[in-house]
């Protein structure tokens, strides 16, 4: 559901929406969500169906920690793009990896390649963050060129999720792999 753009009429979202979701439910596969300004309408639905509702991924989490809160105790898992550099509210995604409000066994790590290029030298990051990436990833993070996101900058994502987490790098990739594993039956 994407009520911030809305190419599509709200109404229209809505019915499609909930037809994919009982389509998951009936084939029981995990639903990748696309959430914009929508997440009322979107908890409305999920919470409809959460009894035979599969594992779903909230893909590119941009909404505020009480939201992701929401989301997690719905049993939902975030997905974390390079949005997160752009991130300026006071109660969004950054302060809900700090307060614990997006807990690691619920999180994935996405690049939403080539959209949500993640700025880790923009001078809005605080310099303990900045100084939590190893030049390792700013290396790859190079290759990310024309602001285009590419797969070789989420090693940077990680470092900077790990860093307002309060986690190691290898933490975060060892769990967010062993999420994606358990959400897509990769085993």
């Amino acid at each position: 559901l994407d009520f911030n753009r809305n190419f599509s009429p709200q109404d229209q979202q809505l019915a499609v929406f909930e037809e994919q979701v009982k389509l998951a439910c009936e084939i029981k596969k995990p639903l990748f969500i696309h959430e914009r300004e929508a997440h009322n309408a979107m908890v409305s639905i999920l919470s409809r169906y959460k009894e035979q509702l599969p594992s779903a991924v909230i893909h590119c989490f941009t909404g505020t920690a009480a939201e992701a809160e929401k989301y997690v105790q719905l049993g939902f898992f975030i997905g974390l793009t390079g949005f997160l550099w752009k991130d300026r509210s006071e109660d969004g995604v950054k302060y809900a990896l700090r307060n614990r409000k997006i807990p690691l066994d619920r999180l994935l790590l996405e690049t939403d390649a080539p959209f949500m290029y993640s700025k880790i030298t923009d001078k809005k990051i605080e310099a303990s963050i900045k100084e939590a990436i190893s030049d390792s990833a700013k290396q790859m993070h190079k290759f990310a060129s024309f602001n285009r996101n590419e797969p070789c900058a989420l090693a940077a994502q990680c470092e900077l999720i790990a860093a307002y987490m309060g986690e190691s790098p290898n933490e975060v990739a060892t769990t967010t792999t062993a999420n994606a594993k358990r959400i897509y039956n990769l085993f």
